[in-house]
């Protein structure tokens, strides 16, 4: 028995030799630049990368190793004033991923990668992303993805320094439960949608490397990391608001102890659920419908401040509003920052009003 295994150690270490004694080195012109590595001939021609990589140009240096022709491992680009760190296990990204750039824009971006998605804790500095899809914002973000590559947990954006706004972000596996504006000087919110593209980020930054060193990995492929927004009612709320957004288009009254704003209220413009005044704007869609199951009546006044896009940017109670319900105002406010009204030129941000009266069956 120790006669075998003595045997096998000897074979593996004579083979072992045999394959490194095997390997050429190549150093000279490359690309733009030289490069020195190894490798070892392809019966079928060519050359199979192996081991060691290193390639410089007058504007970068590359690092890395090759493993049967294909990336693995840590690769280091290094430019003028910026970095990309990343990892390939068998040509595919996989592993850390560390972008900075220097000078008077500093970007960074830094992510975990595992089997072409991102996974784990996820931060940067300078990347863009944008707000209700059409305010566009660069400034710093954090948060996290879930192991299937799903946006997961609190995630936050900022601006820069000087930006009052703060944008926050709660995902569930992929799905969005709650998404706000903070406006940090005043303490207003605003529900709405934020997106951020990290692939483009990816794929800019791949083809500095895989444009130098272009073999020995796959392409980054696109992945829906956030699945959608969720609502966050239950399917029996639902259904209750259903009941009561077909009794009003029939101009019924829907059965239960659920309060209902009163339709044909007198007013600047008619949202089908309430009464708005906003000059010379209209409504997109009709006035959003509060969600609300309590056994009180009242008038709800929202001061509302619009952007030109037709967003509801700032949502505050008036103090014509004759409930002091907290259900009642709170379902108004949620119901007041969801409306969406025409779009408009100019850059300056209007105020009115949004009404809404509750009446028990």
């Amino acid at each position: 028995m120790k006669l075998n295994i003595l045997f096998l150690i000897t074979f593996l270490s004579v083979w072992n030799v045999s394959i490194a004694q095997s390997l050429k080195t190549y150093s000279g012109k490359y690309q733009k630049g030289t490069a020195t590595y190894s490798y070892n001939d392809n019966p079928a021609g060519g050359r199979i990368y192996e081991g060691d990589f290193v390639y410089t140009a007058p504007h970068c240096k590359i690092a890395g190793q090759f493993k049967n022709n294909k990336k693995n491992g840590q690769w280091i680009y290094e430019g003028y004033k910026q970095s990309l760190k990343l990892s390939y296990k068998d040509g595919v990204l996989d592993g850390m991923y560390q972008f900075i750039r220097g000078g008077n824009n500093i970007r960074a971006l830094l992510l975990t990668i595992k089997d072409g998605k991102f996974v784990g804790s996820a931060k940067g500095t300078d990347i863009g992303y944008t707000w209700n899809r059409l305010s566009h914002y660069r400034g710093s973000f954090s948060g996290q993805f879930d192991e299937n590559g799903y946006m997961d947990g609190d995630w936050t954006f900022k601006e820069d320094d000087d930006s009052i706004y703060v944008f926050h972000a709660t995902y569930e596996h992929g799905v969005c439960r709650k998404c706000y504006r903070e406006d940090i000087t005043t303490g207003d919110i605003a529900e709405g949608a934020i997106k951020i593209d990290l692939h483009s980020i990816i794929i800019d930054n791949l083809e500095t490397i895989e444009g130098e060193v272009s073999r020995g990995h796959s392409r980054w492929n696109r992945y829906d990391y956030e699945i959608g927004q969720k609502s966050s009612v239950s399917d029996a709320e639902n259904a209750i608001r259903h009941r009561i957004q077909e009794a009003f288009s029939k101009g019924s009254s829907a059965e239960g102890a659920l309060p209902r704003p009163i339709n044909n209220v007198e007013g600047k413009g008619r949202g089908g659920y309430g009464a708005f005044d906003l000059s010379r704007r209209s409504l997109v869609g009709g006035l959003p419908l509060p969600s609300c199951n309590v056994t009180e009546e009242g008038r709800v006044v929202v001061d509302i401040t619009v952007n030109p896009a037709g967003y509801v940017i700032a949502a505050s109670i008036n103090a014509r509003t004759n409930t002091p319900s907290t259900d009642l105002r709170n379902a108004a406010m949620e119901a007041a920052q969801k409306a969406r009204f025409n779009a408009i030129d100019g850059t300056d941000n209007q105020v009115g009003t949004i009404t809404f009266y509750f009446q028990l069956r």
